[in-house]
């Protein structure tokens, strides 16, 4: 039993030395078939053998022995036993027996059985030495299972080990492959070292087209054109095989690869000469095509990005052993292509990156400025939102108060200065507006001509007295659709450019003349529609423009200027300015020779006598009065709520004054009247003044609208309050204004 290297030689060892030592006619162990009828199946025999076991490895017929030792797991003597069951051991000549058990873990397992010669009984203590006999070679059957055992999982630990490293080693060669040819032949290596494989597939698939493509394919040694071969559909419902990994995500084993091919109608063959037969010919069953086949998907980030096939010729030569190990492929195969992918795309915008590597830190400094200036604007919005409410009141109050004050009285004069500082601070914030960009665009139709001549004083002022400015007008109306403070920041933008290149003397030159443009050519070198144009001209005799600034002068924070002395987007301001306005900019510059700036604008035809709209200003006494319309006011600022109520009912309006969004539904909702018109701010605690107004005219529709704020219209809309239309009073606003306003939406 030491020595035995498996059962087999230890059960035959056991029977030949029961026959030439005992003195045993034979000896034979046997164990359990698989059929139902009770036979056993001869492991192994010494001696003489009783007719039953001339055919070596058939089935025994049933042997009462040794069927009743599995049973009973005790020696069994055949004498022993009833007259009928000795009669059938006697028939296949094995009339006097001893049957002893083999027991593995309490279990019978089968059974050796000894023919005694001439059927004389047993010598007293041989039956017991023989069921010794019979657990010693058990335990050496265990022995030998639990160390084959063993050497199994010793086996598998050490296959394991290997895939392991195997897979790490792929993983690693994979990640460092630059294209995707490296990519395949990295793969295809590592597929054919780890299992049988006699010819590899790889198929990309696109979820936007529903095609599979294939990448690359070999059989044998021969490698395909993967152009020659047509891209296939995904089948909807799976029967391909390819298109059942992709609808799925999960891998298969194929071992009736040939019949899954003839099923399947989404396949391409290769003819004889190993060519890609695009035909729609029946798959005909060859000694040469696969008959089996392993297919796993490319995942990446949840999404199928293709199929790996493997084939071989080998019928079932795949495990789910093979399939783990191709899924495990697959997985860093996946990104493997993606990285290619992305590396071809690095190589052919290897120009683009370089000069962005050199433009970074500069990018950096102008995010670090744009992040300043966005900070400072989202500041300035809300400090002229809140002064724009305090405004309101201390307006408000000052026109109430000169209602009580005759003319000439000691009084009156510091309310006119209280007046004026008021109209101060509300151009104040306008600027901050302004300056945070959340000014309302405002396009009217006016003569640049005389826009551009009414802010010449203020630009004299910015430039100083060492520089000279001429100023030529246009001799006719050159009217224009434009913002006019829009208008006005281009001209400062110009002027204050013009005026840096100037070193601290020199001239600039204003003009605004009107030209036609047939098509043709260029016009003042810019490339323009044909119509009719007002151009602004700056024109300057300072250092000029060299190479390198004219082609960046119109990008967001470039600079020639030291730093701290500018923030680059001057002309960045001018150039969004004049393309919203839906015009063009020309530039003509010669280092050392001045520059000069052509704002060019559409010139709006059959409007050249058209003035500008002049501004509305209530005159004394002709305020617009009421008809004794109902207003529901509402508004947080209680001074403003105060103030309001007292202008309107003043001019002979119902007022219904609330101060919070929910106690305006309650007023409205006890108000059995009708309420005409619902003036509201826009910005206040527990909900919008357009929530407010959509619940209202729910109820009571018809009802018309005004919106109020300090904020402007656009900011309004960026902030979330949708539902502001053109019904809008900017705060500060004066009684003649909110009269006006009011009148002007009951009228409509």
């Amino acid at each position: 039993m030491v020595r035995a290297p498996d059962e087999l030689s230890l059960l035959t060892d056991v029977c030949r030395i029961l026959v030439e030592h005992g003195g045993y006619r034979n000896a034979h162990a046997s164990f359990p078939g698989d059929s139902t009828d009770g036979r056993l199946s001869l492991a192994t025999r010494a001696g003489r053998a009783p007719r039953c076991l001339d055919d070596h490895g058939a089935p025994m017929p049933h042997c009462p022995p040794a069927a009743r030792a599995l049973e009973a797991r005790v020696p069994v003597l055949s004498w022993e036993l009833a007259d009928e069951a000795a009669g059938a051991g006697a028939q296949c000549g094995c009339d006097s027996v001893v049957a002893v058990p083999l027991t593995l873990a309490g279990d019978a397992m089968g059974a050796v059985v000894i023919d005694v010669e001439g059927g004389l009984p047993l010598e007293p203590g041989e039956a017991e030495a023989l069921a010794g006999l019979a657990e010693d070679v058990s335990y050496g059957i265990q022995t030998l299972r639990a160390r084959a055992t063993q050497d199994r999982d010793r086996e598998d630990l050490h296959r394991s080990r290997s895939r392991l490293i195997a897979l790490s080693q792929a993983g690693r060669q994979l990640s460092r492959a630059l294209d995707v040819d490296e990519v395949l032949r990295c793969l295809h290596g590592w597929v054919r070292n780890l299992m049988p494989c006699s010819g590899m597939i790889v198929s990309s698939y696109s979820p936007d087209d529903q095609l599979i493509r294939c990448v690359f394919a070999v059989m044998g040694d021969h490698a395909f054109d993967p152009a020659e071969m047509p891209p296939m559909p995904v089948s909807a419902t799976g029967k391909g095989l390819q298109s059942s990994v992709i609808l799925s995500g999960r891998p298969i084993v194929v071992n009736d690869y040939r019949a899954r091919l003839r099923e399947s109608s989404a396949a391409c063959y290769l003819d004889e000469t190993g060519r890609v037969d695009t035909n729609t010919e029946p798959y005909v069953d060859d000694d040469e095509s696969p008959r089996s086949a392993l297919m796993a998907p490319m995942i990446l980030d949840g999404v199928v990005r293709g199929v790996i096939q493997i084939v071989t010729d080998v019928e079932d030569a795949y495990s789910d052993e093979h399939l783990e190990l191709l899924q495990a492929l697959a997985a860093p195969a996946a990104v493997a292509f993606s990285n290619a992918e992305l590396y071809r795309r690095a190589q052919e915008e290897i120009v683009e990156r370089k000069r962005a590597q050199e433009q970074r830190a500069q990018m950096e400094a102008h995010i670090q400025s744009t992040e300043r200036l966005n900070a400072m604007g989202l500041v300035a919005g809300g400090v002229a939102h809140d002064f724009n409410n305090l405004l309101t009141g201390m307006v408000h109050s000052i026109e109430l108060t000169r209602d009580h004050v005759p003319p000439g009285h000691g009084g009156r004069d510091h309310l006119e200065a209280l007046a004026h500082d008021a109209e101060r601070a509300t151009a104040l914030t306008r600027q901050l507006l302004a300056f945070s960009r959340k000014q309302v665009v405002s396009r009217r139709r006016i003569d640049i001509s005389d826009a551009v001549g009414k802010t010449l004083e203020m630009v004299r002022r910015m430039i100083g007295p060492a520089v000279a400015l001429t100023w030529t007008p246009c001799g006719e109306p050159a009217v224009v659709l434009v913002d006019p403070t829009q208008l006005d920041q281009v001209v400062m933008n110009l002027v204050v450019n013009a005026s840096d290149a100037l070193s601290g003397s020199g001239t600039i030159a204003l003009s605004v003349y009107r030209a036609s443009y047939d098509g043709t050519g260029e016009f003042h070198g810019a490339r323009v529609p044909a119509g009719d144009y007002a151009v602004l001209e700056c024109r300057d005799d300072g250092c000029g423009i060299d190479d390198q600034t004219y082609d960046r002068m119109f990008e967001p924070f470039y600079t020639t200027k030291a730093l701290g002395r500018g923030t680059g987007l001057g002309l960045a301001t001018v150039y969004g300015i004049v393309k919203q306005a839906d015009g063009f900019i020309n530039v003509e510059s010669e280092v050392g020779s001045g520059s000069v700036f052509r704002i060019i604008l559409p010139r709006l035809a059959g409007a050249d006598a058209e003035p500008a709209a002049p501004e509305r200003a209530a005159a004394p006494g002709t305020r617009q009065s009421g008809r004794g319309e109902t207003v529901l006011v509402c508004d947080d600022e209680r001074s403003i709520l105060a103030t309001v109520r007292r202008f309107l009912a003043a001019a002979g309006y119902t007022v219904l004054a609330a101060s919070s969004p929910d106690e305006a539904v309650t007023l409205a909702s006890g108000f059995s009247g009708t309420i005409d018109l619902l003036a509201t701010d826009v910005m206040m605690p527990g909900a919008t003044g357009p929530e407010l107004a959509k619940s209202l005219v729910e109820a009571r529709p018809g009802l018309r609208c005004l919106f109020m704020s300090g904020y402007t219209s656009d900011i309004i809309r960026e902030l979330g309050a949708a539902g502001v239309g053109d019904d809008f009073l900017g705060k500060p606003f004066s009684r003649d204004d909110l009269l006006t306003k009011v009148r002007e939406v009951l009228d409509r």
